[in-house]
């Protein structure tokens, strides 16, 4: 299985490299060259299904077969490629009476600007394994850069999609990119695709929330999934480095969406709600559109709390504060992902020989632009 990683026109890492499993329980490595590279693996049972990224290389495998009760006994493990250390492992949370469909590695959907400008940071460009089961869960490894860290969290049910109520129809993976989930459509009992093979098609995914035909729900579910992809780019930031203009242009929208749930609830006269969603806004400038809410409901002892909540973050040097967070964290979890690119200044030379622009370095202490909503 060869990696997946994006190729450049001036690309100095060669063709990645190959994974290959074979019957004797054995993970070989190969370089793009097809020289042998790092050790056998033995693998822990029977090899199921994997997938190799750009760093690491996700496998799925099984101690001996299902028990009684219908339980897969379904185990991961998810190494990285250049040094071979064991990232994560566990076991899969394929419930009893379920199988595994697919798996896969999300992609962020990366503009190519923004892909010249992450270069240097090769663990930017490395996403997120997920799965799909037959109860149709599609779920993501959150924090899967640092060892110990991850979790396995339910990005889509497609069962609670809008368009099934009007559809008999179930969905075969074929892509994860953000929000999107790239799948080719199955009518009535089908399986499996035919031939010839469809066109995939894009579904907006949902997290199961409750109550997801109500505003407020809506607006709930989509600040925690963006709040989850927003971690993601944060995971991937260098030590020295405070934000970029992703993580600026995702917090300004999900500031949006707060001041929106604020609005909501207090029309609706739940002043908690309000609190709540006021303290998860992440510049003092929303805090001050929530008191203007707060003013035209008339609503004065939110408004004090709100004031409050502004002081408080007004003291408050909150990019750096997680900062910290981050480094405390991953040094107590251990990287295993590189911090930097070995081959870039490599590309930047091949670059400047073909005269194509070089990929400027990532933004060091940069603070994030005050918001307008």
């Amino acid at each position: 299985m060869r990696s997946l990683r994006k190729l450049q026109d001036a690309d100095a890492e060669g063709n990645g490299y190959a994974v290959v499993a074979t019957n004797k329980g054995y993970i070989r490595f190969f370089s793009g060259g097809g020289a042998q590279r790092g050790p056998v693996w033995a693998i822990d049972g029977d090899v199921v299904s994997m997938v190799a990224g750009r760093d690491y290389v996700f496998v799925v495998h099984r101690e001996g077969s299902a028990s009684l009760d219908g339980n897969q006994n379904l185990k991961y493990t998810l190494r990285a490629s250049d040094t071979y250390r064991v990232m994560h492992t566990g076991r899969l949370p394929v419930n009893r009476g379920s199988v595994l469909k697919w798996i896969g590695i999300s992609d962020e959907g990366v503009s190519p600007a923004t892909f010249l400008r992450i270069a240097k940071c090769a663990h930017f460009l490395e996403q997120a394994p997920v799965i799909y089961d037959s109860m149709e869960r599609l779920m993501m490894l959150e924090h899967f850069r640092f060892t110990a860290q991850g979790s396995w969290i339910v990005m889509c049910d497609t069962k609670q999609l809008a368009r099934r109520v009007v559809k008999d129809e179930s969905y075969w993976p074929v892509g994860v990119s953000k929000s999107t989930l790239m799948a080719i459509i199955l009518k009535g009992r089908e399986e499996y695709p035919g031939f010839p093979r469809p066109l995939a098609q894009e579904l907006d995914m949902r997290m199961p929330y409750f109550d997801l035909d109500t505003p407020e729900s809506q607006k709930e579910e989509r600040v925690a999934r963006e709040t989850i992809l927003l971690d993601h780019l944060r995971d991937a930031l260098e030590d020295d480095v405070l934000t970029d203009d992703d993580i600026s242009r995702t917090e300004l929208d999900l500031d949006k969406e707060l001041i929106q749930l604020i609005q909501l609830a207090c029309k609706h006269d739940r002043l908690q709600r309000a609190l709540d969603s006021a303290k998860l806004l992440h510049h003092t400038a929303s805090i001050d559109m929530a008191i203007k809410v707060a003013d035209f409901y008339h609503l004065n002892g939110l408004r004090e709390k709100f004031v409050v909540l502004k002081s408080i973050r007004a003291n408050m040097d909150r990019l750096r504060d997680e900062r910290e967070s981050r480094r405390d964290w991953k040094t107590a979890s251990g990287r295993v992902l590189p911090l930097h690119d070995p081959y870039a200044s490599a590309e930047d030379a091949l670059r400047q020989l073909r005269g194509a622009p070089t990929a400027p370095t990532g933004y060091r202490e940069r603070v994030a632009p005050t918001p307008s909503l």
